[in-house]
């Protein structure tokens, strides 16, 4: 692992430690990113102001597996800026790994995964309503299900079928 990646680990775990002055968190959502930086900002710079007019405590844990490019230096400049931000680097690309991490560093009692081209909040918002009803333990969005509102480009919406069959 490189000082760049150290150093960025070692804000996250010093981000935690200042956060847990803070009320409980109530949602994490858990987004792995890999060698994001063309869309990174833009779509934290939307997201979080968003969760935030939800008006529940919150954090958002980036998950990064095996970047080369300059996202832990994008989140860590933006983990300055909106503090719910927390960095966690897997040093290998390995998007299920980095997922889990980030689920088992989760400190909220509802997680929510999402991916950084999507971040749905009308989807937080319904699952969330069935959560708190109690009308169920958990909650899977999918893209694929009869009814669904895909809005990613034809070729990313192929690549999928073809990759998950």
């Amino acid at each position: 692992m490189g000082p760049q990646q150290q150093d960025v680990m070692l804000l996250s775990t010093e981000k935690i430690m200042e956060n847990s002055k803070n009320p409980p968190i109530e949602i994490s959502i858990v987004i792995p990113v890999y060698n994001e930086e063309a869309i990174l900002e833009g779509a934290l710079r939307k997201l979080i102001p968003q969760v935030r007019e939800m008006n529940r405590p919150f954090e958002l844990i980036l998950a990064a597996n095996g970047c080369i490019d300059s996202t832990l230096i994008i989140a860590d400049e933006l983990s300055e800026i909106f503090p719910e931000i927390v960095i966690f680097n897997s040093p290998e690309p390995n998007y299920g790994k980095a997922l889990r991490h980030g689920i088992l560093a989760a400190r909220g009692k509802i997680v929510l995964c999402d991916e950084i081209d999507l971040c749905d909040l009308d989807f937080y918002r319904r699952a969330l309503r069935r959560l708190d009803h109690q009308e169920c333990q958990m909650v899977v969005g999918s893209k694929a299900m009869r009814g669904s509102r895909d809005r990613r480009p034809f070729t990313r919406r192929a690549a999928t079928r073809v990759i998950n069959g």
